[in-house]
């Protein structure tokens, strides 16, 4: 019987042992005695926290733990973004040191020196190109200022030379008073001091022969406005010379103030050579072999040379100038001239030829681009006040668009144009009325679009 009811209480699942728990364990202790909760003490969850380790109140984002309480060496931030240098936080001044200091993800950031682009390598920079860094940059210097980048010869102190370029960055283009050789290969040569030396009596010679102030057979003789005492003298075949005045006629003068200045009258004298004149006022000569040809300028030439004119000049004034033959010009034996855009006016000859005088086969081409900008007028001389033909045969004049005078304004006296024999051939012209009319002489005589009664 007692065996039959404690098997029925088997089978009907009755607690027959110990089950290895009291009624009153609570079932969320584990063995190690953790009671799995987030809480901390005060019932706050824990934190994170981050290894301060350079003591900079700074933590390590890397090196990070969850805590109630910081741990020692801990900071509650993960800012740092180097926290082996307490030199460099958020709150650290951007150093120039190829470091991010201040942790904003960038390295030496507006901090530096300020250095300006030099392309042309002369040592100053451009302050339109600047930037900021730590050390120069390649192509850039610490000092601004230079007015153009693109020339080695333009920077503040630069000597500042006839050029048309403000060479010292001052805000004007040149010194008045200066000059300048170029040469053929560019080389820049300054002669203000030799041009400066000039005086009436004894000018400043510019030329191809030795013992010139200026001696020189090819290349440019530039200068700014100015008066200057000097004459240009040019006598070895196949000098290529050009002397230009970069601000017109009206601003540089050559002169001698009506002396002899030397063994030479001319203002310009040029044997059996080439010379391009441009810009350039001529003014005060007495002639060339014994104050007696070409006041302003002599050309001499010895054979005929085709369409390769002696002088070329371009933009100019031949004006105040006296001699006995050719006040302003004087064309010996095969001598030719060529004027664009030229005024030969207000020279005297006391004999023939106020404005030109042609001894032989000279030859003499006037042209202008707009109507009043060349020509041949107001000359004086007793006979030609214009120009004159010693040769009853040879030489020859062509003028397009250029002036001869009106009558009563600034016509040339007396006549415009005479050939040998003077009392039989005379020719008088006007003023230009566009820049195609014309003026043609030779060994027949003269013809012109605005051909006039001599008086």
């Amino acid at each position: 019987m007692h065996f039959r009811l404690l098997a029925l209480l088997t089978l009907l699942g009755c607690p027959g042992g110990d089950t290895g728990k009291d009624s009153g364990d609570s079932d969320d202790t584990d063995e190690t005695g953790d009671t799995g909760t987030t809480d901390c003490p005060d019932g706050s969850a824990p934190e994170t926290w981050y290894a301060d380790a350079d003591s900079d109140n700074y933590g390590d984002a890397a090196a990070a733990t969850t805590a109630c309480d910081p741990p020692t060496g801990t900071v509650d931030n993960d800012l740092d973004c180097d926290d082996a240098d307490a030199q460099v936080n958020p709150d650290a001044i951007e150093l120039c040191n190829d470091e991010d200091d201040d942790c904003d993800g960038a390295t030496d950031e507006d901090v530096g020196t300020t250095w300006f682009a030099d392309t042309d390598l002369d040592g100053v920079g451009d302050a339109a190109n600047a930037v900021t860094a730590c050390s120069a940059p390649a192509g850039y210097v610490a000092e601004a200022g230079d007015c153009d980048d693109r020339n080695e010869n333009v920077y503040p102190g630069a000597v500042d030379v006839c050029s048309g370029i403000d060479e010292d960055c001052d805000g004007t283009l040149d010194d008045e008073q200066t000059g300048v050789l170029v040469a053929t290969d560019g080389t820049v040569t300054d002669i203000t001091a030799a041009l400066a030396a000039g005086t009436a009596d004894a000018p400043t010679y510019i030329g191809d022969q030795d013992g010139y102030t200026v001696h020189l057979d090819t290349g440019e003789v530039r200068l700014c406005e100015g008066l200057y005492y000097a004459k240009i003298v040019v006598a070895d075949l196949g000098s290529d010379l050009a002397v230009i005045g970069l601000y017109g006629p009206e601003a540089t003068i050559l002169t001698t103030d009506g002396t002899s200045g030397g063994d030479d009258g001319s203002i310009i004298a040029v044997t059996e050579a080439t010379l391009r004149i441009e810009g350039l006022t001529i003014t005060g000569g007495v002639g060339s072999e014994g104050n007696t040809k070409g006041g302003g300028v002599a050309i001499t030439q010895s054979g005929a040379v085709a369409m390769t004119p002696n002088i070329t000049f371009t933009d100019s004034i031949i004006t105040g100038n006296t001699t006995d033959y050719g006040g302003g010009i004087a064309l010996l034996d095969y001598g030719s001239v060529w004027l664009t855009d030229t005024l030969i006016f207000g020279n005297t000859a006391n004999e023939v030829g106020g404005g030109v005088w042609v001894q032989e086969h000279g030859e003499l081409y006037c042209s202008a681009t707009t109507v009043g900008g060349a020509g041949v007028i107001a000359n004086e001389s007793p006979i030609a006040g214009g120009f004159y033909f010693s040769s009853k045969s040879s030489g020859e004049l062509s003028s397009t668009g250029c002036d001869w005078g009106d009558a009563g304004l600034d016509d040339n006296s007396v006549n415009d144009v005479q050939r040998q024999p003077h009392f039989d051939n005379a020719w008088c012209f006007g003023n230009a009325t566009a820049v195609t009319d014309s003026v043609v002489c030779d060994s027949t005589g003269c013809t012109g679009t605005h051909e006039v009664a001599c008086p």
